[in-house]
């Protein structure tokens, strides 16, 4: 006799924490936070918001001396290693220029200017960097990214860190960061354009030197996801206060785009969560609709953008499988909600107006704690892959020895699809909770397929002849076929400690 339950077992808001998935605390500049240093009663460990969490560090930092890393440095593993202890993935970014660049032990290690690579000092009074950082009079120093000798000593470091990373099951992805600042592909920001005209910038010279920083990478982490930050080329569409055609959209450097897919190399977009384009969607940039829209079920897509609920939003319509929060905060942000800084990642920078936040009032000032606390809740439950048991037919009694099959209704109410094709745990526990069988099968339709929606069926389950008669309670979930230990998440009620979710029962009868 088949049985059909409906709606059950109950849909939960549980936030999931599985593979490949989620949203990321994120740690930049200096003063970063080791997990020990978080207070115990932190809402956000509390509550489990997520298990990932990701850092960066100038290159300039962990390579001070051709050839000589700080592995071990407080803002790196002696950071992030403490996250790891406790059960955190980390995804890494070194960058090859950050925002303040060599001068200020932010960027290039002048090691490499001394070797002879090229570089452009850019006056920093050009550069709108708030109060945020220390600076003087000493100019910004970018790297020249296509010169020859950036490129060589770029390929040593990235071959070390490879070493060091690549394969490492605690890294969850590396995101590049050798082509352009914060590793964004564009290669300085709303200043004259003519010292880098001089230096050689066009279209073909700028792809060449990526892709050979791409193939440094792809070389360097084989068994490691790898990311790229988009951006446009060249911002830099002003000599003094005249305009000049020397603007660069990441359209004009499409071949990028295409090599990056066929390299299987992710796509981040780093936004602020208004677009300035004018676009469509006033929160995010058309082309980064286009391009995620096009290769998101070929490669992952990731965003940062702010955090009003509208730019939440168009994010999720993103098929996005990481999010993090925008603006540049030392330490971690998080810990800051319901602070006066706080405040200011709601509203923005100044060229970015105030947005109608989570309790559509007015004023981003008048968020509570709980709607800042509410902004991360929701983008944690629906982030990425997100199953839902809708349906279950299965026979209530089976003989022992005798083949049935299984057929189970989905639905993936999260933003993005599963990448991975993960089997369906079948188990029945008896009275004293040992499980007496368990099956992990692929479905009919791969949990990676974009019609996961549909019926899945798992056929020819055949209960072992070794098992008692008698009713037992039928659990059922899902496991990572290359790595049986792990056990997927689902939003339902019921779970156990091994991941697998109590549905019903099943009498066994000889």
């Amino acid at each position: 006799m088949e049985k059909k339950l409906i709606g059950a077992p109950k849909e939960t808001n549980d936030y999931l924490h599985n593979p490949g998935m989620g949203i990321l605390y994120i740690q930049r500049g200096n003063n970063k936070i080791r997990y020990d240093q978080i207070p115990k009663d932190a809402w956000f460990l509390k509550e489990k918001l997520t298990n990932k969490v990701t850092m960066d560090i100038p290159w300039s930092i962990l390579e001070p001396q051709e050839g000589v890393f700080h592995w071990d440095h407080s803002e790196w593993e002696g950071c992030f290693n403490s996250w790891i202890e406790n059960g955190y993935k980390v995804g890494i970014q070194v960058r090859g220029m950050s925002t303040l660049g060599t001068l200020y032990n932010d960027g290039v290690p002048q090691w490499v200017f001394d070797a002879g690579a090229k570089y452009i000092d850019e006056p920093i009074k050009q550069h709108n960097l708030g109060g945020r950082w220390s600076i003087d009079e000493r100019p910004i120093r970018f790297p020249v990214y296509w010169d020859p000798i950036y490129l060589e000593k770029a390929n040593n470091f990235i071959n070390a860190l490879g070493k060091r990373y690549n394969g490492n099951p605690n890294i969850e992805f590396v995101i590049m960061g050798f082509m352009g600042r914060w590793g964004e592909m564009h290669i300085s920001e709303h200043t004259p354009v003519e010292p880098w005209l001089d230096a050689g910038l066009n279209i073909p010279t700028y792809i060449k030197a990526h892709k050979k920083i791409i193939d440094m990478y792809v070389d360097a982490f084989p068994d490691t996801p790898i990311v790229q930050e988009l951006g446009s080329p060249s911002y830099n569409s002003y000599k003094g206060d005249v305009q000049i055609p020397t603007f660069m959209h990441i359209r004009d450097a499409e071949e990028i785009i295409q090599y990056l897919v066929s390299k299987k190399v992710w796509f981040k977009y780093n936004g602020l969560g208004k677009s300035f384009e004018g676009t469509k969607d006033p929160y995010i940039d058309n082309w980064v609709i286009e391009y995620f829209d096009a290769y998101y079920s070929k490669i992952k897509v990731m965003m940062e953008n702010l955090v009003p609920i509208k730019a939440l939003e168009s994010a999720l319509k993103c098929h996005i499988s990481y999010w993090n929060r925008g603006m540049e905060f030392e330490g971690l942000v998080e810990m800051t909600v319901g602070t006066k800084e706080m405040k200011k990642m709601f509203s923005s920078w100044n060229e970015v107006p105030d947005f109608t936040p989570w309790n559509d009032s007015p004023e981003v000032s008048s968020m509570t704690i709980e709607d800042e606390k509410n902004l991360w809740r929701y983008m944690a439950r629906y982030v990425g892959y997100r199953f839902v048991l809708k349906e279950l037919r299965y026979p209530q009694r089976i003989n022992v020895g005798e083949k049935f099959t299984i057929k189970y209704k989905w639905e993936n109410k999260g933003c993005a699809p599963c990448y991975e094709n993960y089997g369906i745990v079948l188990a029945l526990v008896d009275i004293d909770g040992n499980t007496v069988y368990e099956n992990v099968q692929l479905p009919g339709v791969n949990t990676s397929s974009l019609l996961w929606d549909a019926n899945c069926i798992v056929e020819d389950v055949s209960i072992p002849t070794e098992i008692k008669k008698g009713t037992y309670d039928l659990y059922i979930g899902m496991k990572d076929m290359k790595n049986p230990k792990i056990g997927i998440e689902l939003a339902i009620g019921g779970k156990d400690s091994q991941k697998r979710y109590k549905v019903g029962a099943i009498e066994v009868i000889k």
